[in-house]
């Protein structure tokens, strides 16, 4: 999709002369699959820096509908958010440690991957911005890597197309909280 903008951008640029080189991964950073946490409660991980580009304000929403609908199945949901959060981001997670949201902090990269592999269901974000429908975040391929199903919280675009041709998981708007809501209820009952 970049490769297409700047051709489409640029029309003195050579289609020939343009190479996209993809994002990836490197294979022994990916741990072992871990078995999924014990426990009554299903854990859900993100990974990565929280900022404009990745908020998470719609499924903190979500995620406070949820408790506000039904409690007691949203009792059931351990959400993680492994990495930095910018201050901008800070507001949207007011009071949500109450509801099951644990803000971990920066990890080393071994460290994280291994508590990302033992999560029931990861979490990529990407938030509606002009220009996201070209973006990948470079996480998607270590989440692809590690084989586990992924919420994928982001406009139609690049992201959505990956995530589906890979069939990786559940591809929602990522700030239409009463559908997040509605995904979070059916995958706890």
């Amino acid at each position: 999709a970049f490769r297409q903008h700047l051709l489409s951008r640029f029309p003195f640029l050579r289609p020939e002369q343009v190479v996209a080189i993809p994002n990836g991964y490197d294979r022994e950073d990916i741990p072992p699959l871990q078995p999924p946490p014990m426990g009554e409660r299903m854990v859900v991980t993100y990974a990565g820096t929280i900022f404009r580009l990745t908020s998470p304000a719609g499924l903190l929403g979500a995620l406070r509908r949820l408790h506000a609908q039904s409690p007691d199945l949203a009792r059931l949901l351990r959400l993680r958010f492994i990495g930095r959060v910018v201050d901008t981001e800070l507001p949207h997670f007011q009071g949500m440690e109450s509801l099951g949201v644990e803000r971990i902090g920066y990890l080393p990269h071994g460290l994280m991957m291994k508590e990302v592999a033992a999560s029931h269901l990861l979490l990529c974000l990407l938030d509606e911005s002009p220009g996201a429908d070209r973006i990948h975040p470079a996480k998607i391929f270590e989440l692809m890597a590690l084989g586990r199903p992924c919420l994928t919280l982001a406009p139609e675009g690049a992201l959505a197309d990956l995530v589906r041709t890979t069939q990786l998981g559940e591809i929602l708007p990522p700030r239409d909280e009463a559908r997040i809501a509605d995904y979070l209820a059916r995958l706890l009952n």
